[in-house]
Order: C-alpha cells, then sequence, then structure tokens
C-alpha cells in the first residue's frame, strides 16, 4: 500500500507501533498536522476497502482499495 501511494506521488507513513492505542496514535499525527489519516484494519482488507479521515471535519470517506489513489 505504502510503495503505491509513493508511485501516485503522495506521501505518507505507516504507524505500525504496536505499544500506541489507536487513539494515541490518531491524536499524535493531528497535532503534528497531518489532514488526512488512512485507516485499513483487517476486517477493511477482507471487505477490500479502507477508511479516510478529514482532520478538520472528522468526516469518514469509506474508499474501495482499488479507488484509492483517484
Amino acid at each position: 500500500m505504502i510503495d503505491l501511494c509513493h508511485n501516485a506521488g503522495i506521501r505518507c507513513k505507516y504507524d505500525g507501533r504496536t505499544d500506541k492505542t489507536p487513539g494515541w496514535k490518531y491524536s499524535h499525527w493531528e497535532q503534528k498536522g497531518v489532514c488526512l489519516r488512512l485507516e485499513i484494519g483487517p476486517r477493511d482488507l477482507e471487505n477490500n476497502k479502507c477508511v479516510l479521515v478529514r482532520r478538520d471535519t472528522g468526516e469518514k470517506i469509506f474508499v474501495p482499495l482499488n479507488e484509492l489513489i483517484n
């Protein structure tokens, strides 16, 4: 997924820390000014989708993985 984003010219970071909770990670990256969060979990992978969350509005956008770059 990261390679796909980088190849499309999108900067991204993977936060795979297991010692922090998801809520802590969300807050950490929001404080750094990241404007869009991409969430992918095991169920999302099974359903071939992901969730994009906007920092400014909190809006959650459900996107099929094959349409993510578009």
